[in-house]
């Protein structure tokens, strides 16, 4: 219908307009600071199924956690958080 083409047709024109204004502000920087991770690396927040008891495992740091990576099959179930 006309109503939906015209539809059609404001976004389109939204997209490129949204396009070519971020396309000229390239060398801007940007007003607002980028959001903070709620966590760090150091903190015991990754929790794991062991593959021989089934039990889970945890809290580790994600540090820790990466340090073991190679001792973990790809299967093995693997979570953030509480």
């Amino acid at each position: 219908s006309k109503e939906v083409a015209a539809r059609l047709k404001e976004q389109r024109d939204h997209v490129a307009q949204h396009f070519l204004a971020k396309k000229d502000g390239d060398n801007q920087q940007p007003t607002t600071t980028p959001p903070r991770p709620m966590y760090n690396m150091q903190q015991p927040v990754w929790y794991y199924r062991d593959n021989t008891s089934g039990a889970i495992q945890g809290p580790f740091s994600g540090v820790q956690m990466m340090g073991w990576k190679a001792f973990f099959p790809v299967t093995t179930p693997v979570r953030f958080g509480e």
